[in-house]
């Protein structure tokens, strides 16, 4: 097999035999040698992605081609969450665009909170969803399909650059579509996580797999850094640069983002997750499932969100 690094295009890596999360079929994840970043070996070109996403991806992965109230509520919180972060970095009035928008919870609680939000997702039952129960603008189209002339303050991305087949040059679309001191918000799932189970990691739908350092590698060339936080998830609010800036002593870079990779490759165990919480994993998802039930009894989709509102 072939092998092309989606960060740094080397053709060298460690391959490693896993299984995939959602069907327990064999699927092979790769480590680049040269760069560190860890990627699905064998991946989709551009047009099976499209039609993946278009029409297979939610009822995949959520059973459904539309929101089911417990899945509104967990977006609900998540988009309250994220956006108690942008709002110390952004003023109302600011044209923000969700790529990847799904049910347009993020874009609907945005535009409560002052922002001129809109969402693009290729999955048009969620986007007609959104559009019907929260009246906010989606488009049914990739961020390839975006007009060039397009500008926003705000361009967020969550959970999305996982699943995209350049990931680089999203980052780089990105900045384009961005005014001068514009904000790229980002949430990736974090490979570095100790307290998630090493059977609901590998996904044959994310191309990629971040560390903190290989993230740092494709945006800090065009974007500074002004908030981050890992954990399960490796998120980063950055500012675009006035000018791209090289990235200094990238040798180095390279060989820690190897290391790390590597690290947590051979211990992503199901030892590292029981001492880092794994026994209290069925408490949580107990009190998980209880707080949804309380949040979505008796409500439609607007007003689960009204109420995390």
């Amino acid at each position: 097999m072939a092998f092309d690094c989606m960060l740094c295009k080397a053709t060298e890596a460690d391959i490693h035999p896993v299984r995939d999360a959602k069907d327990g079929r064999p699927i092979e994840i790769a480590l680049c040698r040269s760069c560190g970043h860890v990627q699905l070996a064998d991946r989709p070109d551009l047009a099976t992605l499209q039609a993946f996403y278009g029409s297979d991806y939610r009822k995949a992965y959520r059973k459904a081609d539309a929101p089911k109230p417990r899945h509104v509520f967990r977006a609900g919180r998540d988009a309250s969450e994220r956006l108690a972060r942008l709002m110390a970095h952004v003023t109302p009035g600011a044209r923000l665009l969700d790529i990847g928008a799904g049910g347009g919870e993020f874009v609907y609680l945005a535009g409560q909170r002052g922002l001129r939000a809109q969402g693009i997702d290729p999955s048009s039952g969620y986007l007609e969803f959104a559009r019907e129960n929260y009246g906010v603008e989606m488009r049914a189209i990739g961020v390839e399909a975006l007009d060039p002339a397009e500008r926003y303050d705000v361009i967020t991305l969550f959970h999305v650059l996982e699943h995209l087949p350049a990931p680089r040059e999203a980052i780089e679309a990105a900045a384009g579509h961005l005014d001068e001191g514009g904000l790229l918000y980002i949430e990736v799932p974090d490979l570095c996580a100790k307290d998630t189970t090493p059977t609901n990691l590998w996904f044959k739908a994310h191309l990629s797999y971040f560390t903190e350092e290989t993230l740092r590698l494709i945006v800090e060339e065009r974007f500074e850094i002004l908030d981050s936080s890992s954990g399960r998830v490796l998120t980063m609010i950055l500012r675009k640069r006035p000018a791209p800036q090289p990235l200094a002593d990238l040798q180095a870079r390279h060989a820690a983002a190897i290391d790390l990779s590597r690290r947590r490759i051979r211990e992503k165990t199901f030892g590292e997750y029981l001492l880092n919480g794994g026994l209290l994993s069925p408490v949580a998802s107990a009190a998980r499932i209880l707080r949804e039930a309380r949040g979505t009894r008796g409500r439609g989709a607007r007003e689960i969100l009204d109420a995390l509102a």
